[in-house]
């Protein structure tokens, strides 16, 4: 079972690299496009939002599982696949982040422009000029 597991392992790892020949890109680089992809993708099929855990904990468990692959498959240089999985995590987990925090400040959202622009501190201004009318 282990010597099919590794025979895969490998076969995946030429997979990669013929990917990254293909392209022009580095294996850094397919690491990012295919988190945010995974990412978007997990979004749009279970249709959950970004700021849902889903996406971004798939994400995370196929970066984990690409890293046990190339265990198995490759020279495994610990502090390498530790990149890799922040190069995989980083950009969906900045956008699930931003998600939730826009979820949980709704009001950041919405625009200010023109005469509803004035803040706090100048509509108090304002009241105060005023002068009070009987």
């Amino acid at each position: 079972m282990l010597e099919i597991f590794t025979r895969f392992a490998e076969q995946y790892g030429a997979l990669k690299e013929g990917m990254a020949l293909a392209t022009g890109a580095t294996e850094e680089l397919l690491h990012v496009h295919f988190g945010l992809l995974i990412f978007v993708v997990v979004a749009v099929v279970l249709r959950r939002r970004m700021h849902s855990w889903w996406p971004v904990l798939t994400v995370l468990a196929f970066a984990l599982l690409n890293e046990v692959i190339d265990y198995f498959g490759t020279d495994w240089p610990p502090l390498a696949s530790l990149f890799d999985v922040i190069n995989t995590t980083f950009w969906p987990l900045v956008l699930f982040l931003v998600a939730r925090r826009r979820r949980a400040h709704p009001h950041l959202d919405e625009p200010q422009t023109g005469s509803d622009a004035t803040t706090e501190s100048e509509a108090k201004t304002e009241s105060e000029d005023s002068p009070e009318t009987p």
